[in-house]
């Protein structure tokens, strides 16, 4: 691997001299990028009860002292990290919004500095600094101009590279340079876990760099090699740590040990138990048809406790809300998987079983067990024992998830479908008030012109237009230049097997490359199976990915063909 790491040297403190100029340009560039975005307003939707509002709910209840608050189907919907975060930062009196941006400067500082051992160079340290600063995503008012959990992702996604790197560039210095990468790695770990369900997509990248870094350490022969390798295990110790204590503080306080429901092993069988079912007539998005559910209601008691609500007035009403995807009336009550999920859960409540966590878990298991006798025994025609809730897939999935895909991909390099001044808010008084005072930030102006007033400044139009202008310049130039780091690594790959070399970064390209690939295929089947997920939201923490990759490929292609590396 590269000799920078296995020959570190502490750089001298008189050198400090000769940084201090890029450090105060970096300074610089945060504060300018904090100026520019402080024009721009908060997208608030106060009657959003299943995301933004739930969010500041949940952080107010952490301010009170309850944890997550009262028991209901949306108490545990969400893992919790992002109403930590919420809390954290109205706590220190820092807008919501400007925590964000600080958390995303914060990932993009230590990166720069993980890499410091590895590239040399000042001017092309600070090129890919201000790179990744200027991120569009950190400024797109469509998704992340709302209170939403993918805010804080950007950030924690660069952390935990940064940890990597870190460890990895300086795992042959003394022992203490190497803890405070570890620990950067032991909080962000969990903390990326705990904010949206799907973070699987991360390990592509840290495995590869693990990977990478156990095989220079083990080949570079120090004595000690097996304990600073050893020293891996703490991040991943300080992982379990944190989501055994969100779990075990859930069964303390709602009788569930879990970081959220949709983690739960049983809501996880009660919905596979139900989506195994073979519909009479398959239609895509629709994973419990109507039908289905009139044939399961005589054959499972616990289910048939739900037909009142399933096909009353709450089903009619979420049949509604997904009638814009898969265009069925909603008198039909033919509800989308996107929103059956919660359909459910909803019906669950209000037959009685909402007392606690635990009794809510006992409603499922039992629906489950009861679904999936019927299902052994014939009663129904099913496919096999399932859990979860992705829909079984067919044939038919597959044409629309290569469109998907396609369309995910071009969407993240090319940083489509982003904007830089939000819609009006919307909600009542109450709601709006309730925003503005968890998130000590500017909403946008309602569109019937109630407060808050908007201030039309001409400096703020100014500044939007400014940032408008750097998400065109990364729009136009980022594909190219992506295609061009691509062909880079796949060089650099090719002198790394004539040289008979492993470079680095040709590691760390192919590790970025494949969490960005793995996030657009979760993306592209979420979208092809169940609901419409391609937006900016979904794809958040793969676009500083992304940026990162633009330099890499040509790193490698340097490291693989100037004789660096471990052989």
């Amino acid at each position: 691997m590269d000799r920078a790491a296995t020959n570190f040297r502490p750089h001298p403190t008189g050198r400090l001299r000769h940084r201090w100029p890029w450090i105060a340009a970096a300074v610089g560039l945060v504060a300018l990028k904090l100026w520019l975005v402080s024009a721009q307003t908060i997208f608030a939707i106060g009657y959003a009860d299943h995301d933004d509002a739930l969010f500041l709910n949940r952080a107010a209840a952490l301010l009170r002292g309850e944890w997550l608050g009262t028991y209901d189907q949306l108490t545990l919907a969400h893992a919790p990290a992002y109403p930590f975060f919420i809390a954290g930062a109205y706590l220190l009196h820092v807008p919501l919004f400007t925590a964000q941006q600080l958390l995303y400067a914060a990932g993009c500082g230590l990166l720069i500095f993980a890499l410091r051992p590895l590239i040399a160079s000042r001017p092309l340290q600070f090129a890919v600094f201000a790179v990744l600063l200027f991120n569009p995503v950190t400024f797109d008012s469509v998704i992340h101009g709302r209170v939403l959990r993918q805010n804080i992702l950007p950030g924690l996604a660069l952390l935990i590279l940064a940890g990597c790197i870190g460890f990895h560039a300086r795992r042959a210095a003394p022992l203490r340079r190497l803890w405070p990468w570890l620990l950067l790695l032991a909080a962000a770990l969990p903390a990326f876990w705990l904010t949206r369900n799907e973070s699987v997509w991360i390990l592509p990248c840290v495995g590869l760099l693990v990977a990478a870094t156990i095989l220079a350490g083990w080949r570079e022969g120090q004595p000690d090699r097996l304990r600073r390798l050893a020293l891996l295990a703490i991040p991943a110790a300080g992982w379990a740590a944190g989501l055994l204590t969100v779990s075990a503080i859930n069964w303390r306080y709602y009788g569930v040990f879990t970081t959220t429901e949709f983690k739960q092993a049983d809501f996880n069988a009660a919905y596979g138990a139900l989506t195994r079912v073979e519909p009479a007539h398959w239609r895509q998005f629709i994973p419990v048809p109507r039908e289905v559910r009139e044939r399961l209601y005589p054959l499972s008691q616990a289910f048939a406790e739900l037909q009142p609500h399933l096909e009353g007035e709450l089903g009619e009403a979420w049949a509604g809300i997904s009638e814009t995807v898969h265009h069925i009336p909603a008198k039909e009550r033919e509800i989308g998987a996107g929103w059956f999920m919660w359909t459910l859960r909803d019906a669950v409540i209000r037959a009685g079983h909402g007392q606690t966590g635990g009794d809510v878990a006992v409603y499922y298991r039992r629906l489950a067990r009861e679904v999936n006798e019927a299902c052994d025994r014939g009663l129904i025609k099913a496919g096999p024992r399932r859990s979860g809730f992705l829909p079984p897939l067919r044939h038919e999935h597959l044409e629309p998830f290569k469109q998907s895909a396609w369309s995910a991909l071009k969407m993240l390099v090319s940083f489509d479908q982003m904007a830089v001044r939000s819609s009006p808010s919307e909600g009542s008084d109450a709601d709006l008030a309730f925003f503005a005072k968890h998130t000590r930030g500017r909403l946008s102006p309602p569109a019937d012109n109630r407060e808050p007033k908007a201030r039309p400044v001409w400096l703020e139009e100014a500044r939007l237009d400014i940032l408008d202008g750097i998400r065109r310049l990364y729009a136009a130039f980022a594909p190219w230049a992506g295609i061009a780091s691509l062909a880079a690594l796949v060089a650099a790959w090719i002198g790394a097997i004539v040289r008979r070399r492993l470079p680095f970064f040709a590691v760390a390209g192919s590790g970025l490359l494949g969490s960005m690939l793995a996030l657009v295929a979760i993306v592209a089947l979420v979208d092809s199976t169940s609901f419409p997920a391609l937006n900016t939201g979904y794809l958040s923490g793969s676009y500083g990915l992304w940026l990162l990759f633009l330099f890499t490929g040509w790193l490698a292609l340097v490291e693989a063909w100037r004789g660096n590396g471990q052989r």
